[in-house]
């Protein structure tokens, strides 16, 4: 029976985003409506929808259009630029790249084509990205400018490390490279979750081509790592929304700490239906806005829902403090290093299910390897100096029980994988504070 319905809300969706995707579309009329002064707020939402995604994320923007649009001459810019395939599993069609502007006019929302990038082009390309922001901060010079990425992906960790024993049968995956476009490099996978297999959900930047049904697997997996979006991202943005699943470590925090003033993220799983977009163009357009806003309605939106729907962790960071948590996490490290090499990984608050063991409470990994009270006193210091906001709810996707939640993961290499160890020395963290020694 839950196959079945699951199959009619597919169709069904399918149906809609087809619809939009005739009817609602304009050309760019909106030269005619633009403000003479400049927009004091920039919204934009980028999604890489070229997987089973792209029914939650078109959900998502219709959810957005339908609440609070500005009009098209107002001093409020909502922008999103996504590319969607052509159903959640048939991956087959390689589709175009549209980024729109959404407008309020006559009272009725107008969705105008401000740029169209060719298919084939995709969206979890970080000189793809770096174009489009580009585009959009060149476009409309603003007081301030906040952005939203939803999509796949898998925190810090490297490229195709997150899939099923079973899916990695039947998915290559490629990193985008800096100067090549693309690389197929060939990740030999030692642990993995489950993502196609269980709940829909997200992390960052993954787009694939393909087909996936009962009698047919096979697909090409293209994802983004984290230091290439810190590259496409560039600086100066107010702040940066992960609709994506364990974005919330301090290696991602940190690798990004110059691109943003504040980031808003998850330190477990984030289900396919996000954040709370009814809600986000009127937190994010109030001229008192403020980040911490958009993540206490994202925390509300979960923590009255029941069974495994009640799952949310979310923190706000201020990127101003990473340094000093960083200094503070390089001397602890140095000072208790082979407790933390002999820590009991099964008693620390763990973020990632499936017998994985990559994303640790930052702060309880310290707690229970018997730093002096002194120590822990300063740690604390550090993370209120990073964090304004953070809540859990008891449990994640009613599978794992949150004892403690300080807002930020670390990786703890007392797990002992050389594949997952060689890949973090490459981090900006590791390399200022030597939790995996060279």
């Amino acid at each position: 029976m839950r196959k079945v319905l699951g199959i009619v809300a597919s169709a069904l969706v399918a149906l809609f985003i087809s619809a939009c995707q005739t009817n609602v579309y304009y050309p760019n009329e909106l030269d005619r409506f633009e403000s003479l002064t400049a927009p004091s707020t920039v919204l934009l939402i980028y999604g890489v929808a070229h997987n089973n995604l792209a029914s939650a994320i078109q959900s998502n923007l219709s959810t957005l259009a339908g609440n609070k649009l500005p009009p098209p001459g107002s001093d409020q810019v909502v922008l999103s630029f996504c590319n969607f395939s052509e159903s959640d599993y048939n991956w087959l069609q390689k589709t175009p790249s549209h980024l729109i502007r959404y407008s309020l006019f006559e009272g009725k929302v107008r969705r105008d084509t401000v740029m169209t990038v060719e298919a084939g082009r995709m969206a979890s390309d970080p000189e793809l990205m770096k174009e489009v922001l580009e585009y959009v901060r060149n476009r409309y010079k603003a007081d301030r400018y906040g952005l939203i990425l939803s999509s796949h992906g898998s925190g810090w960790l490297p490229v195709g490390y997150v899939q099923s024993e079973e899916n990695a049968r039947h998915m290559r995956f490629h990193e985008f490279g800096a100067e090549t476009g693309t690389s197929t490099s060939s990740l030999a996978p030692v642990r993995r979750i489950r993502t196609l297999g269980g709940p829909a959900t997200k992390t960052f930047g993954a787009d694939y081509y393909g087909i996936w049904n009962q009698t047919q697997k096979d697909a090409d997996v293209y994802e983004m790592s984290v230091p290439r979006l810190a590259g496409a991202l560039g600086s100066g943005w107010d702040f940066i929304v992960f609709d994506a699943c364990f974005m919330g470590s301090v290696e991602v925090a940190y690798e990004l700490r110059h691109c943003a003033r504040m980031l808003c993220v998850s330190a477990a799983e984030v289900i396919d239906r996000g954040f709370n977009y009814r809600t986000m163009a009127d937190l994010i357009f109030r001229r008192d806005m403020h980040p911490e806003d958009i993540c206490l309605s994202f925390y509300n939106l979960y923590k009255g829902q029941p069974g495994a729907s009640q799952t949310a962790t979310i923190a706000c960071v201020k990127t101003a403090g990473l340094d000093g948590l960083a200094d503070t996490c390089k001397e602890l490290i140095s000072k208790y290093r082979s407790a933390l090499d002999a820590a009991d990984t099964d008693a620390i608050q763990l973020y990632s299910r499936g017998g994985s063991k990559w994303f640790y409470d930052l702060q309880d990994i310290f707690n229970h390897i018997g730093i002096s009270q002194q120590d822990s006193l300063r740690l604390q210091s550090s993370l209120d100096a990073c964090i304004s906001y953070k809540a859990a709810t008891p449990k994640i996707l009613d599978e794992i029980t949150v004892r403690h939640f300080s807002g930020l993961t670390m990786f703890l290499p007392a797990i002992n994988d050389n594949v997952l160890s060689g890949y973090y020395r490459q981090l900006a963290w590791n390399k200022y504070v030597n939790l995996v020694e060279e």
